[in-house]
């Protein structure tokens, strides 16, 4: 038995209790250069949703246990939202906004079920995947240490946490994007990337609305050395083997527009009255 084999089997076993990481490094005899290759066969069975975490760090089998494994989607219009089994047989399970923490919309997540019935609930477990680490968002109170971010998006009812030496010079009612850093003591802690101006205005607001929708505003370093790189001019080796038409679209003769009284698209009942730089279509 390989040993991500064994790892699972003596956390299904009927004598194993809730250990933690250095617990379980005790008990499995694994030395501390060990640690990390543990640490990945955990994650590993979780990710696979055999095992889960606890809030206090214990690992303990999903084995007897009501877990579902899906996506997290919140309401914009409360604060609840509902866990989406990958599983087509199991029951789509409400989670309330007080039981759903870290997980965010849009996160592939591992939920427990506390009650089943007519309107299955329960408790967000782990974030098996977080769908965006990106967000936009508005400054909206002062702290000492630290700013307070609002998200743009309804759906997101996380607290987040701007440090002002990573907020980049932005101040109470700018818009900033920022990026997710960590998550401790139930709050978010994030870092801006970038400014887009007062959150009132048109542009910031435009911007955020783009960056929601995954449209890029700049190209990646990769594109744009990949265009620099792009000669002004064709070799003849991009020539060999085609025909050039630039030479014959030259001497190609550019007609003068007809008069106005020629162009057959105008009635006979019709002419032309110059007034200045006006033209008037005067029936006779």
């Amino acid at each position: 038995m390989e040993r991500n084999e064994r790892v699972l089997a003596y956390i299904n076993s009927p004598e194993y209790i809730p250990l933690k990481i250095s617990e379980l490094m005790l008990v499995l005899d694994v030395p501390e250069d060990g640690r990390a290759e543990l640490e990945a066969i955990l994650e590993d069975w979780i990710q696979k949703g055999k095992i889960y975490r606890t809030k206090r760090g214990k690992y303990e089998a999903v084995k007897g246990q009501k877990l579902i494994s899906g996506t997290l989607h919140c309401s914009a219009r409360g604060y609840f939202g509902f866990v989406t089994p990958e599983d087509e047989s199991e029951q789509e399970l409400y989670i309330d906004g007080t039981k759903m923490t870290p997980a965010l919309d849009g996160d592939r997540v591992l939920a427990m079920a506390d009650h089943t019935g007519d309107r299955c609930d329960g408790h967000i477990v782990r974030v098996l995947e977080r769908k965006q680490q990106a967000l936009s968002g508005v400054i909206k109170r002062t702290k000492a240490e630290y700013f307070e971010v609002r998200p743009d998006s309804g759906k997101i009812y996380a607290k987040f946490r701007l440090p002002r030496a990573d907020a980049l010079g932005a101040e109470q009612g700018e818009r900033i994007l920022f990026e997710i850093t960590a998550y401790r003591d139930e709050h978010f802690y994030i870092t801006a990337t970038h400014r887009l101006g007062a959150a009132d205005s048109l542009k910031s607001n435009i911007n955020a609305i783009l960056f929601s929708a995954g449209i890029r505003q700049e190209f990646d370093p990769e594109t744009l050395a990949e265009a620099e790189a792009v000669p002004d001019m064709l070799s003849p080796k991009d020539l060999a083997g085609r025909h050039d038409f630039q030479a014959r679209r030259a001497r190609r003769k550019i007609r003068k527009p007809q008069p106005l009284r020629k162009r057959r698209n105008v009635l006979p009942a019709q002419r032309a009255v110059h007034l200045g730089n006006v033209n008037l279509l005067h029936s006779v």
